[in-house]
């Protein structure tokens, strides 16, 4: 988690040395990936959620 933030950071560093057109494009396909990945970690959760009422 840790590492993740920091990855980030270097990222935003970036972004102020590139073309700002370059760093909105980057910036917008960093939100999908993240977005995507949260959708994807909520519905591993309920399927966990699903399968541990199934066993009770």
């Amino acid at each position: 988690m840790h590492n993740e933030l920091h990855q980030e950071q270097e990222q935003l560093q970036l972004y102020r040395t590139w073309p700002i057109s370059q760093a909105h494009h980057n910036s917008a396909t960093l939100k999908k990936k993240r977005k995507s990945a949260i959708t994807f970690q909520r519905q591993l959760g309920k399927r966990i959620k699903h399968s541990v009422l199934k066993f009770h």
